[in-house]
């Protein structure tokens, strides 16, 4: 069976960051806010989440979603890059 990209595109959330409960907390964070992500290669404005599998200290974007913002970010394949996250103007 095919799928239309259209199909697909549905079925793939859409671009956001996910940091730690705790992290939100301590930051005044409210999940579902805009925040802008930056690397030394970019950044992207995407939306927060909380995420209690995500380690203290990190941030998690999924590779290969619409936009690609991980892959703006200069990771996608599993890197380790250093970010800031300041929420979107």
């Amino acid at each position: 069976m095919q799928h239309a990209p259209d199909q697909v595109r549905k079925l793939t959330p859409a671009p956001f960051v996910a940091l730690n409960p705790a992290d939100l907390a301590a930051a005044k964070l409210a999940e579902g806010s805009q925040v802008s992500v930056t690397s030394s290669r970019g950044s992207v404005t995407l939306t927060l989440k909380a995420d209690a599998s995500v380690q203290p200290g990190t941030a998690w974007i999924p590779s290969h979603l619409a936009d690609l913002p991980a892959e703006t970010l200069g990771a996608g394949h599993g890197e380790v890059m250093t970010v800031t996250i300041n929420v979107a103007s």
